[in-house]
């Protein structure tokens, strides 16, 4: 299973790509929110991480662009903001799940895992 991460902090990024790869997922790291938007447009992955602050394009604008052809597609955005405001902006641009910044790896790699399974699942259902 594919999954884009797009993440500007080299450290982070890897992390997380050596965390998903140990799931026997196959991830693809990108550092700017443009490039972001044009892999997204031309590669299918079964998830999205998504980090807010990205330099070219933010993750809001690029998940509600990601949203108008791609509806099934689940999409964690990562971030440091934690307010309720900044949660509401990521839902409302189309976002599966939110996870701040620090947090646990293993955190991330079970939501990963429970969207994937959910959007698996649904697809089975819509296809039946």
């Amino acid at each position: 299973m594919k999954i884009l991460i797009v993440e500007d902090d080299p450290t982070l990024s890897r992390n997380i790509k050596e965390a998903l790869m140990t799931e026997d997922y196959l991830p693809e790291n990108v550092y700017d929110g443009l490039l972001a938007e044009k892999m997204l447009k031309k590669n299918p992955y079964n998830c999205v991480i998504l980090d807010v602050n990205l330099p070219g394009k933010n993750g809001f604008e690029i998940c509600k662009e990601f949203r108008k052809h791609n509806t099934h597609t689940p999409v964690i955005m990562l971030t440091a903001f934690g307010d309720l405001e900044d949660k509401v902006e990521g839902y409302d641009s189309g976002a599966d799940d939110y996870l701040t910044k620090p947090f646990y790896m293993r955190e991330l790699v079970l939501r990963v895992n429970s969207l994937i399974k959910r959007n698996v699942h649904a697809s089975e259902v819509r296809n039946f």
